[in-house]
């Protein structure tokens, strides 16, 4: 059996420190709400951080990706997926990287809101446990690597101008502007980044519910 995940997604450029060890992820591909924590910073932090954006979003590399929008924060993720690998005492280096090249090369964990995580084994010390989100996981939208620069800039570039992401010279404006990308002559909600975005918005909406629900 072949896994074209592992072909396509080699790991994290940098260690993003929201993840705690032994866990690599890298947020930027791999959690929608960090993701949209992290529009908000850059919104707060006016304009040039909002272009500044594109350099930091080149370790999203040119493949494919998986990207969670549930509503579990990182921290609840890794918990969850390191008790299992302590049940089974495998959250060493040795035993862990010995249990994944028994299986081939990765393994693929459910946790408890029904989404599934892929395991490899990973190069980085202290950082030997590499995670992403399992294809078609619930949860999960797959996405081309422009297509998610494309939708992080709209969305943060409309939030900046006041403006709507799915308006299409607003989003070409971002687009060819900030990422040096051709235009697009439509967006459709319901496909490509149209769908990403939307997605996305829906993953911030819930976000909202769910902090206004627990300030009450």
């Amino acid at each position: 059996m072949v896994d074209s995940d592992r072909e396509r997604d080699r790991g994290p450029s940098e260690i993003d420190e929201a993840v705690p060890a032994p866990l690599l992820m890298n947020c930027w591909k791999h959690h929608g709400p960090t993701v949209l924590a992290r529009i908000d910073e850059a919104v707060a932090g006016g304009e040039a951080a909002v272009r500044a954006l594109p350099t930091r979003l080149l370790q999203l590399g040119d493949a494919q990706m998986d990207l969670y929008l549930g509503g579990l924060p990182v921290a609840a993720i890794a918990a969850e997926l390191l008790a299992q690998l302590h049940e089974r005492a495998l959250h060493e280096p040795a035993p862990f990287a010995a249990w994944i090249d028994a299986a081939g090369g990765y393994r693929t964990l459910e946790i408890s809101d029904g989404s599934r995580w892929v395991l490899r084994a990973s190069p980085v010390p202290g950082r030997h446990v590499h995670v992403h989100p399992a294809r078609h996981s619930p949860h999960s939208i797959r996405a081309a690597a422009n297509s998610m620069r494309s939708a992080i800039l709209a969305l943060a570039w409309a939030r900046l101008r006041g403006g709507d992401p799915f308006d299409l010279a607003l989003y070409n404006e971002a687009r060819v502007g900030l990422l040096q990308l051709p235009p697009v002559p439509s967006i459709d909600p319901c496909d490509g980044v149209g769908e990403l975005m939307d997605r996305l918005l829906g993953c911030a909406r819930s976000r909202l519910t769910a902090d206004s629900g627990r300030s009450r």
